[in-house]
């Protein structure tokens, strides 16, 4: 999902991957099942929602039926404009889609009952900033759901570090930033978040498989 500053050469490479992106198919549909359900856990029939950096709006559109009001947001205007197109397809008028940055839509504080930040936080750098504001926005009791890439966890992290700037280098690859559990979730709790959820796939021996995203539900103090 495209990331949150207004970086021109970001959006444009954006750009380029939203119809792609739009077609590619989701790779782990039980861990996204998964994460759906989990998040719906704290939605009802009056809960307004952000999400930042919401793609092409596939998860944006899957959560209208479940509460009043979805704002959803990327710097991309092609992804905004086939997410815009698939609402219009599909007949939900609970989603607005627009384009913009965390810095530059205006959100009243206080005002969101769960604010979305899907496979996004790994791509800024200004990771702290987002979850500060995404604290203001939140009424208190309000919950942050993130799913996040952490690669400092990854047994292939060192590997995929070196190979990463290479792919920046030819166009193929937006910037990604590595990061571990341990750094976000003190991250949320230093912002002023409780961790109410965390959730990884298991692998067959039972434990949490680390080379994959990282799920948080973080909830606002009330």
């Amino acid at each position: 999902m495209a990331p949150l500053n207004e970086d021109k050469s970001v959006a444009s490479f954006w750009d380029r991957m939203a119809d792609g992106y739009f077609k590619q198919k989701i790779s782990d549909e039980e861990s996204y099942k998964t994460k759906l359900e989990l998040t719906r856990s704290y939605f009802h029939t009056h809960t307004n929602v952000l999400e930042f950096g919401c793609g092409t709006g596939g998860t944006a559109l899957l959560h209208a039926p479940y509460v009043k009001h979805i704002l959803a947001t990327d710097i991309s205007p092609r992804m905004i404009e086939i997410a815009k197109k698939q609402a219009l397809e599909k007949k939900i008028e609970n989603v607005d889609f627009e384009c913009g940055s965390v810095g530059s839509i205006g959100i009243p504080k206080q005002s969101k009952d769960v604010v979305l930040g899907l496979s996004i936080l790994h791509l800024v750098k200004d990771r702290k900033e987002v979850m500060e504001k995404t604290y203001e926005w939140l009424k208190p009791g309000g919950v942050f759901v993130t799913s996040t890439v952490c690669i400092n966890d990854m047994t292939m992290g060192p590997i995929f570090k070196m190979i990463v700037p290479i792919a920046q280098f030819f166009g193929v690859a937006p910037p990604v930033f590595a990061l571990s559990r341990d750094v976000l979730v003190e991250e949320m709790k230093s912002t002023g978040f409780v961790i109410e959820k965390e959730w990884r796939p298991l692998k067959k021996n039972g434990k949490a498989d680390q080379s994959k995203a990282l799920f948080l539900i973080a909830k606002k103090q009330e």
